[in-house]
């Protein structure tokens, strides 16, 4: 009975959360679109329309909770409160919009009209093609089959790294206090934090499994996305180049691990691939609309880690590349016939140059306002804590990022560059083969083997993939500056493989997909094949979701190597007491209370490593942050040098992974 209870409590929170989304994106999407030439076709399917209003709702949902945190309001009862008002306004517009109709004594045009001027090469207006029926149900079993295992995944505790380290603490501090704090003891005590605003919405109905509910739904969009975009582009030419862009973003270990986890990155790749599909409709169709919503999207990827400035960047650039490129060749045509008196044309489609430019500027300020402007407000610092030259160092800065580390020689820059080039040339085998070098995530899909080089081929026959490798290649230059960690490459990889599924197809030829379209049922199958069979692994390494209080707990047991050092830790602490981790940092959000301890911030391992040494002064030092508990990783030096320590530091526990210590005052007081 206790484990129905959780599955229903866990799924009507999934639905209710997906609900709201899905009802005020449609809202955010009708106000915008249904009026006049303003409306963006529903076409064939709904999916076109629920992709963007969910991705929509998202945003809109994590900035009420921003709002609400802002003034200390982030609660069960304000939540519930504008949750009626989304429902009492989307009846309110049905009955608008309907009444309105029927004034007009005319049916009611459908909305998301507009994508009817958008022709595909060998398909009708706007009319994507579909698989034919048992094609298209082996495929969506199979796309029901990969959600399903996702959602398994997705129910287990939270035992990811960073999760437990600085997502989930976050979550939990915003979701106990109504605000959005400033946590000292973090790693990073602020970052911009749309995902954890909504896994904060999340935790206050569903407890910290049902965070996991962000990833999930952020993995199933995307692929609804990349669905829709590669039908689209497709059209009857390759009828299932869709179902293979989607199937090779579901078929990555690496996704179907993060969509069971609090990580960020499934949220960034959502809305950095809505943004860029939204700016690819409104280059084809002109419907302004179309750039404002890719604008929200850049901006709510903004939102989402830092990261996501790289999408406004470079779909800033795309806005006016077109326009420039088209001024040019409008110039060189007037001057081949000698009429020197014409001008570029200055305006197209009613609109000047900058003003696309600088609506999409706008828009994307706006989405993304909120979570710098709260950064400014709390450290002065817009990319807290990084760019400590132009803001000033503070103690969460990363030693990798520190200005002033003074000039380079030339062959230091020729070094650099040299290694730059290395890494990129055999990113895709470390991604696939060569975990280690990359965080030691699960890997992507070895289809990226096999498919970078088609796209690099497919780009010589489709003008249109050159954009696409363009932004690609531009963001994985950007990657190469950062730490090397494979989820950096999560939010490109849905235009990777839409880049993918195109260049094969052009490559292949369309008419082979078109006359055997098993082939294409075929081809998906085989891209979200490593996916699914990492799923079935994941689950029968860890074993049955635990649906019980008692069963989470004799999971984390055996998950977690420090979790019963924390659980004896918990037993032991009091109210007002501090526990310290050495090494141990990512114990953090099971510790009950205050717990300290990390790489950088004001109690950071070096001011303790160095005082290792120093029994006297260790005891101070962590006496002075109101510490009453150490725990050691045992794995690490300063293990051994703490045995030694002397009364002060009394065993209270240990196991083969942890030591704890207790710290007593020279009298032998706790």
């Amino acid at each position: 009975m206790t484990a129905l209870l959780f599955l229903g409590a866990q799924g009507l929170v999934l639905c209710l959360f997906a609900a709201a989304a899905l009802l005020i994106g449609r809202l955010a999407l009708g106000a915008l679109f249904d009026r006049g030439e303003r409306q963006i076709r529903d076409g064939e399917t709904g999916l076109l329309r629920n992709g963007f209003a969910l991705t929509c709702g998202l945003f809109l949902l994590a900035t009420f909770g921003w709002a609400l945190g802002a003034v200390g309001r982030l609660d069960r009862a304000h939540l519930l409160f504008v949750a009626v008002g989304i429902v009492t306004a989307g009846i309110g517009w049905r009955k608008r919009i309907g009444g309105r109709s029927l004034s007009r004594s005319e049916p009611r045009a459908p909305r998301f009209a507009a994508l009817r001027s958008l022709r595909v090469s060998g398909s009708p207006a706007g009319r994507p093609a579909h698989l034919p029926g048992v094609a298209l149900a082996a495929s969506a079993l199979t796309a029901l089959a990969l959600a399903g295992l996702e959602l398994v995944l997705a129910i287990y505790p939270p035992i990811a790294f960073d999760e437990t380290l600085y997502h989930l603490p976050f979550v939990r501090a915003v979701a106990t206090s109504g605000g959005l704090p400033f946590l000292a003891e973090l790693r990073f005590p602020v970052f911009p934090q749309l995902s954890e605003v909504l896994s904060a919405e999340l935790m206050i109905f569903g407890g910290d499994t049902a965070t996991h509910f962000v990833a999930l739904l952020a993995v199933l969009v995307t692929a609804v996305l990349l669905w829709c975009w590669g039908t689209e582009w497709g059209g009857e030419a390759v009828p299932g180049l869709g179902w293979m862009a989607a199937a090779l973003w579901l078929g990555n270990p690496l996704v179907t691990y993060l969509s069971g986890t609090g990580y960020v990155e499934p949220t960034l790749a959502l809305f950095a691939t809505a943004a860029a599909y939204a700016h690819w409709i409104w280059r084809r169709s002109g419907i302004a609309g179309w750039l404002m919503v890719s604008a929200v999207c850049a901006g709510a990827a903004a939102g989402t880690k830092y990261l996501g400035l790289f999408v406004v960047a470079a779909l800033a650039v795309a806005t006016l590349l077109p326009r420039l490129r088209a001024n040019s060749s409008t110039k060189r045509s007037a001057n081949a016939a000698g009429s020197s008196s014409a001008k570029p044309a200055a305006r197209e489609g009613g609109r000047s140059l900058g003003v696309d430019l600088a609506l999409f500027a706008v828009i994307a300020t706006i989405a993304l306002a909120p979570w710098y402007g709260r950064l400014v407000v709390q450290t002065g610092n817009p990319l807290f804590p990084y760019l400590s030259a132009i803001f000033g160092r503070n103690d969460w800065t990363p030693v990798h990022f520190r200005g002033g580390g003074g000039a380079k020689s030339m062959n230091d820059w020729i070094a650099g560059t040299m290694q730059a080039v290395q890494r990129l040339i055999t990113l895709p085998w470390d991604v696939v083969a060569r975990r280690q070098r990359v965080g030691g995530l699960p890997p992507l899909s070895p289809a990226y083997l096999v498919g970078i080089p088609l796209l690099l081929l497919g780009m010589r026959r489709d003008r249109a993939l050159r954009g696409l490798l363009a932004a690609i290649v531009a963001y994985l230059a950007f990657f190469l500056a950062l730490p090397a960690d494979a989820r950096y490459l999560v939010p490109v990889l849905p235009v990777l493989g839409l880049g993918i599924a195109v260049a094969a197809s052009s490559l292949f030829g369309g008419d082979r997909f078109r006359r055997r379209r098993s082939l294409t049922v075929a081809v998906a199958l085989l891209l979200a094949m490593p996916g699914w069979l990492y799923g079935i692994y994941r689950v029968a390494l860890l074993g049955p979701p635990p649906l019980s209080p008692s069963a989470r707990e004799e999971f984390l047991h055996s998950a977690l190597t420090y979790y019963p050092a924390v659980a004896a830790v918990n037993r032991l602490v009091l109210p007002g007491q501090a526990v310290y981790g050495l090494h141990l940092e990512e114990s953090r959000y099971y510790v009950h209370g205050t717990f300290l301890g990390d790489w950088y911030g004001p109690h950071r391992f070096s001011l303790v490593l160095d005082r290792l040494q120093d029994p006297a002064a260790l005891l101070a030092t962590l006496r002075s942050w109101q510490v009453a508990y150490l725990m050691v990783n045992r794995s690490t030096p300063a293990a051994a040098l703490l045995e030694g320590a002397g009364p002060s530091f009394a065993p209270v526990f240990e196991n083969r992974a942890v030591r704890v210590y207790a710290l007593r005052t020279e009298s032998g007081g706790g």
